[in-house]
């Protein structure tokens, strides 16, 4: 079996379609993604928090003075926060409803996590949950939702959707079952070739990062073997793919 933190890495530099929906670079705008491949030549990687705390408990990073209190890295030694995005349902009428996207057939992002967390949510689980039964019990769920996920360009313009967005976004509307919410923090990995030069370029990226809201249900680390579970399941059930 690959290593997770092969796994990540190659997510991060190849950008295949589906390791890239597991890795959850489709919770990143576009220009983000791009800003983050830009920032891999020296060494310094933009992350989910929920990877970034596998990155610490196994010695990847090297030291980047950060936000301190965050449950992923408390002390703020490892990581500095650059975005925190929710996932927002739009295109379903005046309720922001998750049973509402899944009777409709919307699209998806591109994210074997946030189309799990979103189905547990939905069910009245915890979206971090790695149970053998719950994982099945959001499979029924997103089968019933046959997400449409587009890997390249746009869904049409007023379809139902559930997207990434940024909670200060004047059209976020969280979905009433409750708010997900992903941060993103830079990191410099241990053996980066040019260390300096990678914190350098990261102080100059300006953060729209935030507290999370109260109540809001961040996505924590999972265990390897579920994440590569949520991408055989993301195979089977999504629908409408585009290259």
């Amino acid at each position: 079996m690959i290593s997770r933190r092969a796994f990540l890495k190659a997510g991060a530099i190849v950008g295949g379609a589906l390791t890239v929906a597991a890795i959850g670079f489709g919770r990143l705008a576009f220009e983000d993604a791009e800003l983050a491949r830009e920032a891999q030549r020296l060494g310094a990687l933009l992350a989910p928090a929920d990877h970034v705390a596998w990155l610490i408990r196994t010695g990847a990073l090297a030291h980047l003075a950060g936000t301190p209190g965050r449950p992923h890295d408390p002390a703020g030694e490892y990581s500095t926060p650059f975005r925190l995005r929710g996932l927002a349902v739009t295109g379903v009428g005046a309720t922001p409803s998750l049973g509402l996207l899944q009777r409709s057939g919307g699209w998806w992002p591109a994210d074997t996590r946030a189309a799990m967390a979103a189905a547990l949510l939905a069910s009245g689980l915890s979206p971090n949950s790695s149970d053998a039964g719950a994982l099945a019990q959001g499979e029924r769920w997103l089968r019933a939702a046959h997400p449409q996920v587009a890997f390249r360009g746009t869904p049409p313009a007023g379809t139902a959707q559930l997207a990434w967005q940024e909670l200060s976004a004047p059209d976020f509307r969280a979905p009433v079952e409750g708010l997900i919410v992903s941060e993103w923090d830079w990191v410099i990995l241990a053996h980066a070739p040019t260390p300096h030069l990678a914190e350098d370029f990261i102080r100059r990226q300006a953060s729209t990062w935030q507290t999370p809201p109260a109540g809001a249900i961040a996505l924590t680390t999972l265990p390897p073997t579920t994440l590569f579970e949520l991408g055989r399941i993301f195979e089977r059930v999504a629908v409408g793919y585009r290259f």
